[in-house]
C-alpha cells in the first residue's frame, strides 16, 4: 500500500510539475539562433504601406487575410505603423501569416519574398515538396530569431504564475482531504450534492455566470472564475459510489441497479450538457457507468441504458452546427487543415516536428499562435515539439502508473464506499487523459477536455488535487490497525452477517 501511494504522489507530483514548465515555456521566447533565409535590405516603408493596408483593410485581399491573421501576426500589424518598427521581424511575421493562410505552412510567394535570396537547400525543399516535418522545421528557422524577446517582457508567464498559485491551493486542498477521513464526504452527500446543482445553474444567470466563447461554464468571483463542472465530477463519483454501497443487494437489477441511480444523476448530468460541455457530459456518463458495473449492476443493462444516452446525445448534438463540423472535419482533416480543423492540423505538425527528443524547451514554434489554446486543451502538442515523442511517452506511462496506484488503494480499501470512490477517481482521470492524447494526436474528434494535471486551468487542477487527497485518505484508512480484514471483501462479509 504505501508503494502504491508513493507512486501515487510521484506520478501527480510529475506531472504538475511538467504542466508548469511547459505553461512557463509556452509563455516565453526569448532564445534565438541564425536564420538560413536571408533577407536583403527593406525598406521601412513597404513594411509600414503592408502594415496600414491591413489595419485599414482597403482591399479585399487585405479584408481576407487582415480576418485570418495569427495573435502575432496582428502583433506585427500593430508594431509595423510604431514609430520605429522592427522591420526585419515584422515582414517575416507578415509573411509566414501570409504563408499559412493563402497555400499551407510554407510556400515561394514573389510579392512576398522578392527582395529575399532564398539559398539553393530552400529553394530545391519549396520545389519537390516539403514534407510536414520539413515544413515545420523551415518555419521554425524563419522565425525563431524574429520574435522579440519585448513581447515576452511586455506579457510576461502570467498563466504560468496563475496556475502556480492554484497548484499551491490544490495542495493546500489535498492535504486537507487527506487529513479528512473520506467516509464523512457520504455523510455530506444531500448537502453537496445540490450545492453542485446549484452552482451549475448559476453559470447561466448574469452577472455571476461568465459566457465565453458561446458556452456558459464558468463563474465569476472578483475577477477570478471557477468552472463548476470539475467540482461536479468529484460530487458525482461521491453520489453514485454511497447509492450503490447502500442498495449493494439490489444493484443487479434494472431498477435499483441503472434507473435509479440513472434518475439521481440525470439533473447533473442534464446542466453539465446545458452549458453545453458535450465532453464533460459524455465523461461523467462513461464514469457512472463504470461505477455501476463494478458495484454489481448487470452489464447487459447497463450498455443498453448507454445506448439510449449514445442516441440522446447524437439528436442534440445533431442539433449543433459546429458539432457535426467537428465531426466532418475529424473525418476529412487534410481538407479542412486551413479551416477548421486548423487546431488539430497544427498539433500534428508540432507532434511531428519534435521527433524523439524534441527541438528544445522554449525552442518550439507551434506556440507562437499555429496552435490555438495552446496552453490549455492541446498542451500536450507543445511538449511534444520541445520534449519529443520520449516526452509525450512519459506522460502515457505517468497516467498509467497513476490509474494503477489509484485502482491498487481503491481494491484495498476497508469498505465499500471507498472501493468505488477510489476507483471513480481513477478511471475518472484516466479517461479523461485517454480522451484528451485521442484528440491532439486526431484518434477523435476535437472536443475541449484538459489534461489533467498538465493543461492551464485553475478548477481541473484544484479539483483534481482534492480528488488526489481522497485517494490519499481511503489509502490512510486502509493502513490503519482496524482495517487489515482483507479490504472490501472485509465489508461484504460485516454487511451478510
Amino acid at each position: 500500500m504505501k508503494r502504491a501511494t508513493t507512486l501515487l504522489v510521484l506520478s501527480v507530483g510529475l506531472l504538475v510539475a511538467l504542466g508548469l514548465v511547459t505553461l512557463y515555456s509556452a509563455e516565453t521566447y526569448t532564445r534565438a539562433r541564425p536564420y538560413t533565409v536571408s533577407p536583403a535590405h527593406i525598406f521601412e516603408k513597404q513594411v509600414v504601406a503592408l502594415g496600414l493596408r491591413l489595419q485599414t483593410q482597403t482591399d479585399p485581399v487585405a479584408v481576407f487575410v487582415a480576418g485570418k491573421l495569427s495573435p502575432i501576426g496582428q502583433w506585427a500589424v500593430n508594431e509595423s505603423v510604431a514609430p520605429k518598427p522592427d522591420v526585419k521581424a515584422v515582414r517575416r511575421m507578415l509573411a509566414e501569416d501570409f504563408n499559412q493562410i493563402v497555400n499551407g505552412p510554407f510556400i515561394y510567394d514573389a510579392a512576398l519574398f522578392s527582395q529575399v535570396t532564398l539559398s539553393l537547400e530552400t529553394r530545391a525543399l519549396i520545389e519537390r515538396g516539403p514534407t510536414d516535418q520539413e515544413i515545420a522545421q523551415a518555419n521554425r528557422l524563419l522565425l525563431e530569431d524574429s520574435f522579440p524577446t519585448e513581447l515576452s517582457r511586455k506579457h510576461g508567464p502570467a498563466n504560468f504564475k496563475m496556475q502556480l498559485v492554484w497548484a499551491l491551493l490544490g495542495l493546500a486542498v489535498a492535504l486537507g482531504m487527506t487529513a479528512l477521513d473520506y467516509q464523512r464526504l457520504k455523510q455530506l452527500w444531500w448537502l453537496i450534492y445540490p450545492a453542485a446543482l446549484l452552482l451549475l445553474l448559476l453559470v447561466f444567470v448574469p452577472p455571476i455566470g461568465r459566457r465565453i466563447n458561446g458556452a456558459h461554464r464558468w463563474l465569476n468571483f472578483g475577477g477570478a472564475t471557477f468552472q463548476p463542472s470539475e467540482l461536479a465530477k468529484l460530487v458525482l463519483l461521491i453520489v453514485v459510489a454511497h447509492y450503490a454501497e447502500v442498495h449493494r443487494r439490489q444493484m443487479g437489477g434494472v431498477m435499483r441497479g441503472l434507473v435509479l441511480p440513472g434518475l439521481l444523476v440525470t439533473p447533473l448530468l442534464f446542466l453539465v450538457c446545458a452549458g453545453p460541455d458535450f465532453g464533460t457530459t459524455i465523461l461523467l456518463v462513461l464514469v457512472t457507468a463504470t461505477l455501476l458495473v463494478l458495484a454489481g449492476a448487470s452489464v447487459r443493462w447497463v450498455a443498453g441504458g448507454g445506448l439510449v444516452f449514445a442516441v440522446g446525445i447524437g439528436v442534440v448534438i445533431y442539433h449543433y452546427k459546429d458539432r457535426i463540423d467537428r465531426i466532418i472535419v475529424w473525418l476529412h482533416l487534410e481538407e479542412h487543415k486551413a479551416g477548421k480543423g486548423y487546431q488539430v492540423w497544427q498539433g500534428l505538425v508540432a507532434l511531428a516536428s519534435g521527433g524523439w527528443t524534441g527541438l528544445g524547451l522554449g525552442d518550439g514554434l507551434q506556440k507562437l499562435g499555429f496552435v490555438p489554446e495552446n496552453q490549455t486543451d492541446f498542451i500536450l502538442s507543445v511538449i511534444g515539439e520541445e520534449l519529443g515523442l520520449a516526452a509525450t511517452l512519459g506522460i502515457v506511462l505517468a497516467y498509467g502508473v497513476l490509474v494503477a496506484s489509484g485502482l491498487y488503494i481503491a481494491t484495498h480499501a476497508r469498505d465499500r464506499f471507498g472501493y468505488l470512490l477510489g476507483a471513480g477517481i481513477s478511471f475518472l482521470v484516466g479517461f479523461q487523459a485517454v480522451i484528451n492524447i485521442a484528440v491532439v494526436t486526431s484518434l477523435l474528434p476535437n472536443k475541449g477536455l484538459p489534461l489533467p494535471f498538465v493543461s492551464y486551468g485553475g478548477s481541473s487542477l484544484l479539483m483534481m488535487l482534492a480528488a488526489m487527497g481522497v485517494l490519499l485518505s481511503i489509502s490512510r484508512a486502509s493502513m490503519k490497525p482496524d482495517s487489515a480484514t482483507g479490504g472490501i471483501s472485509g465489508d461484504r462479509e460485516l454487511a451478510a452477517t
